[in-house]
C-alpha cells in the first residue's frame, strides 16, 4: 500500500495536530483567565479584543507548522519525480538528488555563483584601511603609508546594515565592491589619505578621474587646488578629450564679489596654483570664468552636463536643474572662448 505523504495520520501530520491542539488549549486557558479579570460591564466590552488575541496567537504556530509540512511534501514530490525520471532513462533508480530548479514548475533558476576573492583572516579585525595603488596597477591591495594617497577599503565582515547583495545579481555585487583587489576587501570607491595621527581625509570618488598622458588625476583634487585661490568662489573640473594626451582638465570657475582682478589674471593665477600644488601634469588646459555653475536643487554640480556642452553633445535630462540661466551662461562662455588656454 502506497503511503500518502502529508496525511494527518503520518508522523509529521500527528506532530502538527498535537502542537496545534496544545497551543490552542493553552491560549484558550489564558483567554479564560484574562476574561475573569474583567467581569465588570464596562471592562468586558473594553477588553474583549484583548481577550480574543490569545486564541489568535494559538493559531499562528499551527499555521507555521502547516506551511513547513506543505513545503516538505513539495520537496518529497520533486525528489520522487527526479528519481522516476532518471530510472526511466537508465532503468536504474538514481540516488536522491535535487532536481534542476528550471525543470520544476514554480521554482526559479538558481543565481550563478560569483567568484569571491580570497579572505585574509589576519586583517579581519581592521575596521578600515587605505590601500596603495600604482599608475599601471590599482589592485595591489597593500596598505598605504601615512600621507600616501590610496583607496579607502573595509575588511569584512561588514557591520549590520551594510548592503549585502544586489537583487538577483550576486555576481554584480561582488564585482562592484569586492572585485577590485586580490584579497577580499570592500572598496568604498573613494580616494583617501591617512595622516600620521590616524585621521582619514576623503579626497573624492575614484570614478571622478581623468587620464592625462597616462596619469590618473582626480577632478576633486584639482577643484580644491583651484579653490585655494582667494578670488575663486567655486570651481568645477571636467575631462575633455585630447588627441595627444587622451584627456585634459578644463576648469569652470565663479569669482567672489568685489574682485578687482580681470578674469584673465584670475585664470592665470589658478593655473599657477594648480601647477605648484599638483604638478605640471595637472595644469588645466582651459579655464572659463562664468557667473554661475549649473547645479541641481540640492546643490550638486552637474559636471556631466558641463562635459556634454564642452564636447558639443546633448546635456541630457535637466529636470533637476535649479537655474537654467547658469547653463546658458556656460554656453555663452564656450562660444566666446576660454579666459586662458595652454
Amino acid at each position: 500500500m502506497t503511503k500518502v505523504h502529508g496525511s494527518l495520520f503520518s508522523r509529521r501530520g500527528l506532530a502538527i495536530v498535537a502542537v496545534s491542539v496544545v497551543s490552542l488549549i493553552g491560549c484558550c486557558l489564558l483567554a479564560w483567565w484574562q476574561w475573569t479579570r474583567f467581569q465588570s460591564p464596562t471592562g468586558t466590552l473594553q477588553n474583549f479584543g484583548y481577550v480574543l488575541q490569545w486564541p489568535l496567537f494559538g493559531l499562528f504556530p499551527a499555521f507555521m507548522f502547516y506551511r513547513i509540512h506543505q513545503t516538505g511534501k513539495q520537496r518529497e514530490a520533486e525528489d520522487a519525480a527526479a528519481r522516476a525520471a532518471e530510472a526511466g532513462s537508465t532503468g536504474v533508480p538514481g540516488p536522491r538528488t535535487d532536481p534542476a530548479p528550471e525543470s520544476v514548475p514554480g521554482r526559479e533558476a538558481e543565481r550563478p555563483k560569483a567568484a569571491v576573492p580570497e579572505w585574509n583572516p589576519q586583517r579581519a579585525y581592521v575596521q578600515n584601511t587605505i590601500v596603495s595603488y600604482e599608475d599601471d596597477d590599482e589592485t595591489t591591495g597593500e596598505e598605504a603609508a601615512p600621507g600616501e594617497k590610496g583607496v579607502l577599503v573595509f575588511v569584512p565582515p561588514l557591520p549590520p546594515g551594510c548592503l549585502s547583495t544586489v537583487w538577483r545579481d550576486d555576481a554584480r555585487y561582488v564585482g562592484s565592491y569586492f572585485g577590485h583587489f586580490k584579497e577580499l576587501l570592500y572598496s568604498s570607491l573613494d580616494w583617501a589619505i591617512r595622516d600620521a595621527d590616524g585621521y582619514t581625509t576623503i579626497l573624492g570618488r575614484t570614478d571622478d578621474v581623468i587620464n592625462v598622458a597616462g596619469h590618473r588625476l582626480g577632478t576633486r583634487e584639482i577643484e580644491e587646488s583651484v579653490a585655494t585661490y582667494a578670488a575663486v568662489a567655486e570651481a568645477a573640473v571636467i575631462g575633455m578629450r585630447d588627441e595627444l594626451k587622451g584627456q585634459v582638465p578644463v576648469v569652470f570657475a565663479t569669482l567672489r564679489q568685489g574682485v578687482a582682478e580681470t578674469p584673465g589674471d584670475v585664470a592665470r593665477a589658478m593655473q599657477r596654483r594648480v601647477t605648484e600644488q599638483l604638478g605640471p601634469v595637472a595644469r588645466p588646459a582651459r579655464i572659463y570664468v562664468v557667473n554661475a555653475l549649473p547645479k541641481t536643487r540640492s546643490g550638486k554640480l552637474l559636471r556631466r552636463s558641463l562635459q556634454a556642452l564642452v564636447q558639443h553633445a546633448d546635456p541630457g535630462d535637466l529636470s533637476t536643474l535649479d537655474d537654467p540661466a547658469a547653463l546658458e551662461d556656460v554656453r555663452k562662455a564656450l562660444e566666446r572662448g576660454p579666459d586662458l588656454e595652454s
